[in-house]
């Protein structure tokens, strides 16, 4: 086997004699030179495997003139990508322009310079074989779209089947007799905690719909307050892990207004349960972490998360980017990204600012219920 690259292969199609002959010698140097006298033997040699990686071709010859024969081309599938220069010693615009309506890539003039045909092959070769890798890697991009939907398929349907079943046997066991009540608490909690993890499938699968422009929005009805002291509740076990202070200030339903929000209630309690989260395991032993319920204005509710702690400055630019954990252990690095999605999914927001002096604020703005 050679050590060299294969030569890019060449059609040069001109009826000159001395013409094919000139370009035929000085382009056998850089490229696998096949020569053509007329259009039928172009065609031939343009058809057959394997297939030239781009073509000279002149306009003006008997029979078969150079327009026929790139006519000819684009109709095989084979030889419709390949690049077609003309050669050309017309002098009008018009022929040019037919030449380009047709499919060439170029022209070059005759008397032929022979820098300017060296120049303009490898300019079109490159752009050929940009174009076909570009072509490449959007089918790698469309598999990787197939698979991605190949499983949220099986996420869907194979993983929640069996979750269900779980949750449907548990429940039948809960409502038979002799249980201790220790053990209906052990089961009740586990049934809670399955279905739980439904949620967070059927949320993961609404992540990825949001990341490609395909999530249905339809937002409700709801006091937010309610999600807030439900994500603190699921959460507490994790505060006393890390012994810190949850406090929780509804400021909203203090003024006896209420804090109803026009949204998607499961993604409002995911995207606060990573926040919230994300607050906590942040905080120091010993801190306080506060969420605070308030109108930012007559058309927005802001969730105010709030830790002792600095984002370090270069970390903060970073903070919403995927996949960016900045050394947490088990981190996924999807919190603060997905709960970013999903508020801006609900026409909301997030944003942060962090200090030494101030600690860590987090702000979630989400469209207040009409009047």
């Amino acid at each position: 086997m050679s050590a060299h690259p294969a030569k890019p292969r060449v059609l040069v199609v001109d009826d000159s004699p001395e013409t094919l002959e000139m370009l035929t010698t000085i382009l056998s140097e850089h490229y696998a030179v096949l020569p053509a006298r007329n259009g039928e033997n172009a065609l031939a040699k343009a058809l057959k495997p394997p297939h030239p990686e781009i073509i000279l071709l002149d306009i003006l010859m008997p029979d078969m003139d150079g327009f026929d024969v790139l006519r000819r081309l684009k109709r095989e599938e084979a030889t419709r990508e390949i690049p077609i220069i003309f050669l050309t010693a017309l002098p009008d615009q018009e022929s040019e322009l037919n030449g380009l309506n047709l499919g060439a890539v170029d022209y070059i003039r005759k008397p032929l310079s022979i820098p300017m045909v060296m120049a303009r092959l490898a300019i079109h070769l490159e752009l050929a074989r940009s174009r076909k890798e570009l072509a490449k890697r959007n089918e790698m991009l469309e598999e990787v779209v197939r698979l991605r939907d190949d499983i949220e398929r099986i996420t869907r349907h194979d993983m929640k089947g069996p979750l269900s079943a779980v949750i449907g046997f548990s429940e039948v066991v809960l409502e038979e007799a002799g249980l201790s009540e220790y053990h209906a608490d052990c089961l009740q909690r586990s049934i809670q905690a399955a279905n739980r993890m439904l949620e967070m499938i059927n949320r993961s699968m609404d992540l990825y719909k949001i990341e490609t422009g395909r999530y249905r929005y339809e937002p409700q009805s709801f006091d937010v307050s309610r999600v807030v002291n439900r994500v603190c509740h699921d959460l507490s076990a994790l505060v006393r892990s890390f012994h810190v202070v949850m406090v929780v200030d509804v400021v909203c339903c203090s003024s006896g207004e209420g804090c109803g929000l026009a949204a998607d209630q499961m993604l409002c309690y995911f995207l606060l349960a990573n926040l919230i989260k994300n607050a906590v395991e942040a905080s120091p032993a010993g801190a306080q972490v506060t969420v605070t319920l308030d109108f930012c204005d007559q058309a927005w509710v802001c969730i105010r998360i709030h830790n002792v702690g600095e984002v370090p400055l270069e970390m903060q630019e970073h903070f919403f980017e995927k996949y960016k954990t900045f050394g947490k252990e088990q981190g996924t690095g999807l919190g603060t990204y997905s709960a970013l999605l999903m508020a801006r999914a609900q026409g909301g927001d997030v944003r942060m600012q962090s200090s030494r002096e101030a600690g860590t604020m987090v702000v979630v703005s989400l469209p207040r219920v009409d009047g």
